[in-house]
């Protein structure tokens, strides 16, 4: 029981993510009134804070790239 917890939180991750990198190209474009209620949808979908849904689609990376620890060692 305790496992299937663990991979649909895995996967409702990977939804959101997903969904985050489709709205925000759509953020992107769109006007500050649009942006408005592009922001109000993200919340209301996902579930996150305001401001929180705010600085994920701020961010021009990719949310579903995770790096890994060699990845990190190769860069330094």
């Amino acid at each position: 029981m305790k496992d299937t917890k663990i991979v649909g939180a895995a996967m409702e991750m990977h939804a959101k993510a997903e969904l985050i990198d489709l709205i925000r190209t759509r953020y992107y474009v769109a006007r500050k009134k649009d942006k408005s209620r592009i922001l109000d949808e993200l919340v209301a979908i996902t579930g996150h804070q305001r401001k929180y849904a705010l600085r994920l689609l701020a961010h021009r990376e990719a949310s579903s790239t995770i790096r890994t620890p060699r990845q990190l060692t190769d860069v330094l």
